[in-house]
């Protein structure tokens, strides 16, 4: 099964989106398509900076993910070793 990624454009991208489609929207397909091509070679910085955004918040995401991983490893070794801990002591009693 695949994964399926949702995301969310910031609020800058889609305003230049919104009004790249309000000029364009009555053109033909090749037309629209070269126009949009244009358009993205225009506004390659704001492209840029919405990848990069994208994956500054898809790293966080997997950081949290590997902490709180990492984190229910160490209790859980932390259970374990007190348990042996407990049974210990109950058999020096």
């Amino acid at each position: 099964m695949s994964k399926i990624f949702r995301f969310k454009f910031s609020e800058q991208i889609l305003v230049y989106m919104q009004e790249f489609t309000r000029i364009h929207k009555f053109e033909e397909r090749e037309d629209f398509k070269e126009s949009w091509e244009k358009w993205v070679n225009d506004n390659s910085q704001i492209i840029l900076d919405e990848q990069t955004d994208y994956l500054f918040w898809d790293l966080k995401e997997m950081l949290k993910k590997k902490c709180i991983k990492a984190y229910d490893i160490i209790i859980e070794k932390n259970l374990i070793k007190n348990k042996n801990l407990n049974k210990d002591a109950n058999i020096l009693v």
